[in-house]
């Protein structure tokens, strides 16, 4: 049933789970995502089951105590509450701290800040927000801007893992992005960061 899928998958259960690597070959990972990145507890996808193979399981990344901190924009809280479509929720619950930003949701006791993410202010908004330099993973879903942003930021922070949003509608070897170098470009809000 559920209960026993449930407790094979879940990291508190199974107690041997804890990375021990330095470097994953995401080509060598391919095959078990696909086998086993099927499940997702907090996440919109499958998400869940990825951070797990890439930050929990045994194969995964070595993340040090120091850098268990995840970084979420484009973050969309369901209804203005945490949880529920949200790819950090399953770290936050295994002991990760970290932070969330949205154009129009603000709860700092529950550390999601209302924030504007954009290439120019990538920096000063983390650091404001006490962000490692080297945190665990950031997610970047801001519908726009995903890859300036990503490039900022990189400039500055050194991120174990980053998670950039595409667009599944172009082929994986198209080079497309939207120009936000433009002086006059603006990203217009909507539902996302």
């Amino acid at each position: 049933g559920s209960k026993r899928i449930s407790r094979e998958l879940c990291p508190k259960s199974c107690g041997s789970c804890g990375p021990n690597r330095q470097c994953v070959s995401l080509v060598d990972l391919l095959p078990r995502f696909q086998q086993f990145a099927q499940w997702g507890w907090y996440s919109q996808w499958n998400q869940d089951s990825v951070l797990h193979f890439l930050l929990v399981h045994p194969g995964g990344l070595h993340i040090p105590a120091t850098s268990k901190f995840f970084v979420e924009f484009g973050y969309r809280p369901l209804l203005g509450a945490l949880g529920p479509h949200s790819n950090s929720e399953y770290l936050r619950r295994l002991g990760w701290r970290g932070v969330l930003f949205d154009q129009m949701h603000h709860e700092p006791e529950r550390g999601l800040y209302k924030e504007t993410i954009t290439a120019q202010n990538i920096v000063e908004v983390l650091h404001r927000h006490g962000v490692p330099l080297e945190p665990g993973i950031v997610m970047i879903d801001i519908d726009s801007c995903d890859l300036w942003v990503f490039l900022s930021l990189t400039e500055t922070f050194r991120p174990r893992v980053v998670q950039v949003e595409y667009n599944r509608h172009f082929r994986f070897d198209d080079n497309v992005t939207l120009d936000c170098t433009a002086s006059n470009f603006t990203a217009e809000p909507g539902p996302a960061g």
